[in-house]
């Protein structure tokens, strides 16, 4: 007989102590890591959209033709139409 390990003496066994050994992981460690893996850890900006406005405006510092107005509205149609989970449609300023 050898004195190798069968499956069964893997096996915990009645009456025995079994100690597990866990890491201690510093803060500083936590931190190291979080700081050199950011893109394990981001979350993508998700936004619902169910409808976009886009109007003509005669006078303000927005002002823009009916033809300007459709313009953005086609734009903003080809970019959705083009990656419709991806979009990188933002709300504009006053633009």
């Amino acid at each position: 007989m050898t004195d190798s390990p069968t499956n069964a003496s893997l096996l915990p066994q009645p009456g025995h102590l079994y100690v597990v050994a866990t890491p201690i992981v510093t803060d500083a460690e936590t931190r190291a890591y979080y700081n050199a893996h950011p893109d394990d850890f981001a979350t993508p900006e998700k936004v619902h959209v169910r409808h976009i406005v886009i109007t003509d405006i005669a006078s303000g510092p927005g002002q823009k033709t009916k033809e300007e107005a459709l313009a953005r509205i086609e734009n903003a149609a080809s970019e959705i139409r083009a990656a419709p989970s991806a979009c990188s449609i933002r709300r504009a300023s006053k633009s």
